[in-house]
């Protein structure tokens, strides 16, 4: 009988792992969930500022959704008035 051989993992493991533990921490963000409890103390002292910045960006990507709906809607007549025109 052989004894059973340890393996080191591989990258594809390690990475895999590491992607599984970002999308836990991110989940715990999104949850409301403490992430002290995840052990990465040192994130909530950040959670402030990244809740001001990410509200900054969202009305940013608003803007920016409004901005390009109104260049759609004036190509979109543009191109109706050629085809019908």
């Amino acid at each position: 009988m052989s004894a059973a051989k340890l393996k080191k993992p591989s990258r594809f493991e390690s990475s895999t792992q590491r992607i599984y533990s970002a999308v836990d921490r991110l989940e715990a963000v999104i949850d409301g969930r403490s992430l002290d409890k995840l052990g990465d103390s040192n994130l909530n002292a950040e959670t402030p500022d990244l809740i001001n910045e990410n509200s900054l960006l969202r009305q940013r990507l608003m803007l920016m959704g409004n901005r390009l709906s109104g260049v759609i809607e004036r190509m979109q007549k543009a191109i109706g008035e050629k085809t019908n025109g």
